[in-house]
C-alpha cells in the first residue's frame, strides 16, 4: 500500500512556481503543467487537479493465519479542486515545449459527500468521528489534516496509514478515429494542518503522590560514614528505627496539548515534606 509516487516525464511534468513556498489549507498552489515532447493534435485538453485522501493497513495474526483490514477514503470528488488549463489544437515542434500556468486552492475542510461514499453503515457506524446530536449517521466534514504517516508493529499486528496529497496532470488527446490517449503526471505534495492560534491554556492539572526515603545517613553529620553491620540489618528489614524522610510528590502536567505551538510543555515537578 504505498503512497503516490512522483511520476513525470517529457511528455507531461508538473512544476511549482515557489516548490519551497509552505502549504496551508487555504493556500493556493501555483505552477505549470509542461510537455517538452513535440505533438501536433487538433484536439486536446489539458487538465490539472489536487487529489487528496487517507488510507489505512491493519495485519492481524489471529494465529491460524493473516487477516488484513483496509480503510481508504477520498478528501474531495476528483473533480472538486480541478482546472482546465488547455483546450483544442496542441501543436508543438521539436525543440520547443509548451507551459501552461495552473492555480489550484486547498480546501479548508474535507467533503461530506466524498468521505460518505461507498461507505457502508457499519464503517460509518465505526468512524470516532460524528455528526453532533441525533439524527444523520453521516460522517461530517472535518478541518483539513495535514500530511501524515505511521508505521507501527508489535508481536501480533502491523499497521501503517497515511494521509497524501499530490497534483495530477492529465493530457487527452483525441485522434481523427475518435480513439483518445491520455498521458498522466504526478506531483506529490506536503500539506501541513490548519494554522490555528497558539493556546495559552493547557488544562493543567495535579496529582500528588507519597513516598519515603530510609537511611541511617540522614541524620546530620552522618552523610559520609560508614554503616555498621546493625545498621545495614535494619534497613534490610525495614526496621521503623531506621531515620525516613516523608515527602509528597506533585505532579503539574497538561491535559491539552498543541502540536507546533511554540511554548513550552508545562510539566513541573515539585516534592514537598509531608
Amino acid at each position: 500500500m504505498p503512497p503516490t509516487a512522483r511520476s513525470v516525464n517529457n511528455d507531461l511534468s508538473i512544476d511549482l512556481v515557489n516548490p519551497s513556498t509552505p502549504l496551508f489549507p487555504g493556500s493556493v498552489i501555483l505552477g505549470h503543467a509542461v510537455r517538452k515532447t513535440a505533438i501536433d493534435a487538433p484536439s486536446s485538453v489539458i487538465r490539472v487537479r489536487l487529489q487528496g485522501r487517507a488510507k489505512a493497513k491493519l495485519v492481524a495474526d489471529n494465529g491460524n493465519g493473516n487477516t488484513t483490514y483496509r480503510s481508504r477514503f477520498n478528501f474531495w470528488n476528483e473533480s472538486d479542486v480541478a482546472e482546465t488549463i488547455h483546450e483544442g489544437n496542441l501543436t508543438i515542434a521539436s525543440g520547443q515545449d509548451l507551459s501552461r500556468p495552473f492555480s489550484l486552492t486547498i480546501p479548508m475542510d474535507t467533503s461530506a459527500k466524498a468521505v460518505n461514499a461507498g461507505r457502508s453503515e457499519k464503517e460509518k457506524q465505526a468512524s470516532f468521528v460524528k455528526s453532533p446530536g441525533i439524527g444523520s449517521k453521516e460522517i461530517p466534514e472535518q478541518t483539513l489534516p495535514g500530511t501524515y504517516r505511521v508505521d507501527h508493529s508489535s508481536f501480533s499486528k502491523k499497521w501503517h496509514g497515511y494521509v497524501e496529497f499530490w497534483i495530477e496532470a492529465e493530457l487527452a488527446v483525441r485522434s481523427g478515429r475518435g480513439k483518445t490517449k491520455v498521458t498522466k503526471a504526478k506531483l506529490p505534495i506536503r500539506i501541513n494542518g490548519a494554522r490555528t492560534r497558539p493556546i495559552t491554556d493547557f488544562g493543567l492539572a495535579s496529582r500528588k503522590m507519597p513516598g519515603c526515603v530510609s537511611s541511617d545517613l540522614l541524620v546530620p553529620g552522618t552523610d559520609r560514614a560508614d554503616l555498621s553491620l546493625k545498621q545495614k540489618m535494619r534497613k534490610v528489614f525495614g526496621s521503623s528505627k531506621v531515620p525516613g524522610f516523608h515527602y509528597k510528590l506533585e505532579v503539574t502536567y497538561p491535559t491539552v496539548v498543541q502540536l507546533g505551538n511554540p511554548a513550552s510543555v508545562p510539566f513541573l515537578l515539585r516534592l514537598l515534606p509531608d
